[in-house]
């Protein structure tokens, strides 16, 4: 008699490779407000920093499920940012809203994730540039 799989379960932490550089990505819940699942992320050059950050989100995960308040604002301001720069609000703008200077780097680098639909806006953009621009 076969036996049934056990129900797969949620990674809750993971690093990938994107390009030259390393994006961590570690699950915070689900937004109330969406459904959507949320993530809190950061991105570096260095394999072994990705480690350290994935290991220092999940604790911010970890406390905030515990129910401490500062988490729950820091997993907001997050969810904010990445969610105005995914609707074409301009970097500096974010990083203004976040009290952030330097021009966005800290934005860009900290409060962004990779987000699926953006991507695939990108691929269709650079698809329909090349095509327009083939002989």
């Amino acid at each position: 008699m076969p036996t049934e799989a056990a129900p797969k379960r949620r990674q809750r932490g993971f690093i990938r490779r994107r390009g030259n550089s390393y994006q961590v990505l570690v699950y915070a819940g689900t937004d109330p407000l969406t459904g959507k699942d949320s993530y809190l992320t950061e991105s570096t050059k260095d394999a072994r920093e990705a480690e350290r950050i994935r290991t220092r989100l999940l604790a911010q995960v970890d406390q905030q499920r515990q129910g401490t308040i500062d988490s729950h604002l820091h997993a907001l301001r997050h969810y904010s940012a990445t969610e105005l720069i995914t609707a074409g609000v301009d970097i500096r703008t974010v990083a203004g809203r976040l009290g952030h200077g330097g021009g966005g780097t800290t934005t860009l680098r900290v409060y962004t994730a990779w987000v699926a639909e953006s991507d695939r806006r990108a691929v269709e953009i650079l698809a329909d540039r090349l095509m327009r621009s083939a002989p």
